[in-house]
């Protein structure tokens, strides 16, 4: 019977979770200049700053892994802790800054800044690469949903760090 069920499930396969898009993403108006977002986001301690306890802890700046980071810290979502070292946010320009985690596990989180008439469309992405079958649905159904969240709070966090009196000055 075991035997069975062991076969089955290899034989399913990745099924409906092949072939998806992986990368977790939210957008939302921050009623701020784009030199402002940018000036929150290319400080080294905006990912502390931005991300509520339950999205990132453990932000460790004296010890990361990899000489090339800044940062090493934990991101949850969902049933996923992952501890990462990060680099320095680094400005792409005058509307793109973003953070470089390294690792055989790291992936790039970038924010896209379009400047509106008074206020500007900010766009957090995570781009990822899916994990391998049989984590796919665990992943799409509980990780990526908790992962956007994470995204969607964050930008909350920067509209209101975007109108701190030091973030224009």
């Amino acid at each position: 019977m075991l035997l069975w069920l062991a076969a089955s499930i290899a034989l399913a396969g990745p099924g409906k979770w092949a072939d998806r898009n992986a990368d977790v993403s939210a957008t939302a108006t921050v009623h701020a200049p784009p030199a402002v977002i940018r000036k929150v986001l290319t400080d080294p301690h905006v990912l502390e700053h931005l991300y509520p306890s339950s999205c990132a802890t453990d932000y460790d700046y004296d010890e990361p892994k990899d000489p090339k980071a800044t940062v090493c810290l934990i991101y949850t979502a969902g049933p996923m802790h992952r501890r990462l070292d990060a680099m320095a946010p680094e400005g792409k320009g005058p509307t793109v800054v973003q953070v470089e985690h390294l690792g055989n596990k790291g992936f790039v989180t970038r924010w896209t800044l379009t400047p509106e008439d008074d206020a500007t469309e900010v766009q957090m992405s995570t781009y990822l690469q899916p994990p391998p079958w049989p984590f796919r649905r665990i992943f799409y159904t509980r990780v990526r949903p908790a992962w956007v969240q994470c995204h969607v709070e964050a930008l909350q966090q920067l509209e209101n760090l975007a109108h701190k009196p030091d973030a224009s000055g």
